[in-house]
């Protein structure tokens, strides 16, 4: 079964990054989604990923809400999540997260 990979977050460059990584050298599939509530909601359902991977860039206590919707997936065993951050990013997603 081929990994699925859902990438996301604010950083951009680093999602591409781990992307290509991903198709490239591990032979996953990885699809994009927008860091907003509305695109995650729509994705998520619709791609059942195996991993989601948030690439944090920037964040503030409102941006890390669009990853509320997450908290589902990674309650229900649904999915495995990693996040991607700086320490300054690490701790606003904790708080809120």
């Amino acid at each position: 079964m081929e990994l699925k990979v859902l990438l996301t977050g604010h950083n951009r460059r680093i999602a591409a990054d781990i992307s290509d990584h991903l198709k490239n050298d591990r032979g996953c599939f990885a699809v994009s989604c927008p860091p907003t509530k509305s695109a995650l909601f729509e994705t998520v359902p619709s791609e059942l990923p195996n991993v989601i991977i948030i690439c944090l860039g920037g964040e503030t206590k409102e941006t890390v809400k669009a990853f509320d919707v997450l908290r589902e997936c990674t309650r229900l065993g649904a999915a495995t999540l990693i996040v991607v951050a700086n320490d300054s990013d690490r701790a606003t997603f904790r708080v809120e997260f």
